[in-house]
């Protein structure tokens, strides 16, 4: 058994032809993309439009090929002391107290954030959908819920952005991001938003972790979390993922902590909490919203015996909506000319606006909707850890059902489900934006340290043999099944 705890100095006696396993194949990688040979390319060429690829993204295959071969090939020839060292010290982080991995991610996080926010991306923002929410944040700070529509709408025209012919200018978007944009702007902090959003998200995703699995395990997934760059790169824009997650993660933490209280005054409080943070995260981002609940409804059938519990809690989190709700049914009225509008581009707007559609039609079929989510997965795959293939691990679970708990099975569905969601969803211009599955992220990060605490478990007992001739007889039935899409009609 492979231990890498403190005061091992021992080689473990698998590990010399294991190293010098991964050595070579690293240096076969590496020399590979060197040579020009990327195995990469057959499939991206697959879900290309036009079968072809171009020589930027060949180039980009293959400097990724080459910087995991060399990882590979570095870790292979690091030996055993080196390892031992390296995985001594990984022990002794997760070995910390609970707290102090809570507040140091969550602080790793947000010091990150700010350095992506302020120096990669000059503190502004990029993308129509961060204008939309600043210019509305503007708005209210202002005092009113919309701003007078200029008499040449074309001229200040801008997507995400409406002007109805009632006069009114105001953004397709609900209020949730931009109220908590004037919020911080009142202090004089708008642009971190962004960052404290993700800061307070590792932390509450990490409180939760530590409910369902080992410390060690929910230790390691909120060190991933605060480091992973799709995590970092939206936590330091103005887009509302960060701001989200933060809200929606608070209140099952304070909904599961308020039940442990022993006052009933606190319990209580805690669930009127959590009921305002669950109704301001919904307006925020709906869908997303709709999809998080749909995990944790998932969550709550593998454990039904919670499920009771938690219903007798229902009256005080529906009381703590009611802010929200009431606000809402203002907005509404005032932007829509009803209560119950449901916003997102309700009213028609004088200027063009993108409208997204959901669904097949004739020119969004099976096979395209299979390259977009082909081709966005590929970009999560990248930006997910910052890995040459943030996925790896994935598949040790899969070839694995046996190993699988309730609990990693949440995280596999509720990662399905997602995805699933977004398959249907044709988003303008086919932009492949991996930031749509920022829901899965955590999910997905959570099954990666379960599948690295597996395939630890099959080095140590020597069961490689078996993974490999599995994930050999996985290869043609996959690459089968691309073929079969790709040939599909649009």
């Amino acid at each position: 058994m492979i231990s890498l705890r403190r005061g091992n100095t021992q080689p473990p006696r698998r590990f010399g032809a294991f190293s010098i396993t991964i050595a070579v194949l690293g240096g076969l990688l590496a020399l590979a993309a060197y040579i020009g040979f990327t195995p990469l390319e057959p499939i991206a060429t697959i879900f290309s439009d036009d079968g072809a690829l171009s020589d930027s993204f060949r180039f980009q295959l293959a400097t990724s090929q080459l910087i995991f071969g060399a990882l590979l090939l570095l870790a292979g020839l690091g030996g055993e002391r080196f390892s031992i060292r390296l995985g001594n010290m990984v022990e002794q982080i997760l070995d910390r107290p609970s707290w102090q991995i809570t507040w140091g991610s969550s602080a790793l996080s947000v010091g990150i954030a700010v350095i992506v926010s302020r120096y990669l991306l000059d503190g502004l923002p990029h993308v129509t959908d961060e204008i939309s929410h600043l210019f509305q944040s503007k708005i209210l700070l202002a005092g009113s819920l919309t701003a007078p529509a200029p008499s040449c709408p074309m001229s200040f025209s801008q997507p995400h952005v409406i002007m109805t012919a009632k006069g009114l200018w105001h953004s397709i978007y609900p209020p949730g991001h931009a109220l908590l944009i004037a919020l911080f702007s009142v202090f004089g902090g708008n642009a971190l938003v962004g960052p404290v959003s993700t800061g307070i998200a590792v932390a509450a995703l990490h409180r939760l972790a530590l409910r369902w699995w080992s410390p060690r395990g929910a230790n390691l997934f909120a060190l991933l979390l605060a480091m992973s760059p799709q995590v970092l790169l939206l936590g330091g824009s103005w887009m509302s993922h960060s701001s989200f997650t933060a809200l929606y993660a608070l209140a099952w933490a304070a909904w599961l902590a308020g039940r442990t209280r022993t006052t009933s005054l606190a319990r209580r409080l805690h669930l009127i909490a959590s009921g305002l943070l669950f109704a301001w995260s919904a307006i925020i981002r709906p869908q997303d919203f709709i999809l998080a609940s749909a995990v944790a409804a998932c969550a709550l059938l593998l454990y039904p015996a919670r499920i009771l519990p938690l219903l007798k809690d229902l009256g005080y989190v529906a009381a703590g909506t009611l802010p929200v709700v009431i606000f809402m049914a203002v907005w509404n009225n005032a932007l829509y000319g009803t209560p119950l509008a449901i916003g997102y581009g309700h009213s028609q707007s004088l200027t063009p606006q993108m409208r997204p559609t959901y669904g097949f039609s004739a020119t969004f079929g099976l096979a395209e909707a299979a390259r977009v989510t082909g081709w966005s997965l590929m970009r999560l795959n990248k930006s997910l850890l910052g890995w040459p293939a943030s996925f790896i691990l994935l598949p040790v679970l899969a070839l694995a059902p046996r190993s699988l708990s309730r609990r990693d099975v949440t995280c596999l569905v509720g990662s399905l489900l997602v995805v699933a969601f977004f398959f249907f969803y044709f988003y303008y211009g086919s932009e492949y934006e991996a930031r749509f599955y920022f829901t899965a992220v955590p999910l997905i990060i959570m099954l990666t340290v379960q599948g690295g605490r597996l395939l630890k478990k099959w080095i140590s007992t020597g069961h490689l043999t078996v993974l490999g001739l599995r994930l050999r007889a996985s290869w043609p039935f996959l690459l089968l099944a691309i073929r079969h899409l790709a040939s599909l009609p649009p």
